[in-house]
């Protein structure tokens, strides 16, 4: 399919404004993107951009997502590109699947495209997930690890671990607890194991 499509898409790259890909056209692009020709992936990777299509659609996503780890710089980078013009779809996963892939990504300039793509919602997920670690939470009950009260409102304490049979927990402390220390810091833990046998610092 080198050819008259392909020359098509490329002549229409420039003319003034954004070219029109129909809807008939989207299945021939997608059939382009799997060609064993670089040059006519790299095609498909550009145009079916939403600013190209005029919408999107899982099946388009799908394509620029296998896109994005073609063996040719040249189409990951238009891949990414697209994405950017497109916006990240707010599937769940999707964001950790294009993580994943800025993390696969060995060349610099395709790299430094992803970076700038997800690199803002990377830092906004960062910023979220510390503010909730950070968050006092006592909306729940159950048993101080420290004073080994049960029934009380408890939150995590990130600072001390739970040996369990598998990965260590963070603590469960409760209010009293949680301001014995000094202006309200976490008490001292080799004072307060009476409710667990073995707290361990991280």
């Amino acid at each position: 399919m080198k050819t008259e499509l392909r020359n098509a898409y490329q002549k229409a790259a420039f003319r003034p404004g954004e070219a029109r890909v129909s809807r008939a056209q989207v299945a021939e692009l997608q059939a382009l993107a799997v060609s064993g020709d670089p040059d006519e992936r790299l095609v498909a990777a550009k145009f079916l951009c939403p600013c190209h299509v005029r919408g999107r659609t899982e099946a388009i996503w799908r394509t620029v997502l296998a896109l994005m780890a073609d063996a040719d710089p040249r189409v990951r980078f238009a891949a990414w590109h697209t994405l950017e013009d497109g916006g990240v779809p707010r599937e769940g996963g999707m964001l950790e699947r294009l993580e994943a892939a800025l993390e696969k990504e060995g060349d610099a300039k395709v790299r430094g495209m992803a970076t700038f793509v997800i690199g803002p919602l990377l830092a906004e997920r960062g910023r979220r997930e510390l503010s909730r670690l950070r968050r006092p939470d006592l909306g729940r009950r159950g048993k101080c690890d420290f004073c080994g009260e049960r029934g009380v409102q408890v939150r995590e304490d990130f600072e001390t671990r739970i040996p369990t049979t598998g990965l260590p927990r963070a603590a469960l402390i409760c209010r009293r607890c949680a301001g014995a220390g000094p202006e309200g810091t976490s008490p001292d833990r080799s004072d307060l194991g009476r409710g667990r046998r073995s707290l361990t610092r991280r």
